[in-house]
């Protein structure tokens, strides 16, 4: 893999992080009307967390931050409670500790708490838009 390439799955990490350190409102913003929030803020985790840890290796430490904010979001998912994922689901309490590990996982791994790019992604409308 190009180094270039490899940069790139660290940089989708961090901003996949930085979007779950926003507040609600600021979450919201950075997605077009038509997507699950909350869901698609976690699916992104996962899916740059899974890539990224390929691509480099993170200290003990770091990797622990990342752990925790998977280990929240999974401990979500498998309530299978769709409040937490259908709007306004980034705005039910359980949300603000996704917001504190993902602060704490920006810290560590030395990451501002800046608010990603909302062009960084390609999502699919509902049939009929």
């Amino acid at each position: 893999m190009q180094e270039e390439e490899k940069d790139w799955s660290l940089v989708r990490l961090k901003w996949a992080v930085q979007a779950l350190a926003l507040p609600a409102n600021e979450q919201r913003d950075l997605f077009p009307s038509f997507v699950l929030v909350g869901d698609e803020l976690a699916l992104d985790f996962y899916e740059c967390r899974e890539i990224a840890l390929k691509d480099h290796a993170l200290t003990d430490d770091q990797l622990a931050a990342l752990e925790s904010l998977d280990a929240t979001l999974s401990k979500m998912t498998a309530e299978n409670n769709m409040e937490l994922w259908e709007e306004p689901g980034v705005d039910h309490p359980r949300w603000e500790e996704v917001r504190n590990n993902a602060k704490d996982a920006l810290k560590r791994l030395g990451w501002s708490m800046d608010t990603p790019p909302k062009d960084r992604a390609i999502y699919v409308g509902p049939p009929g838009r």
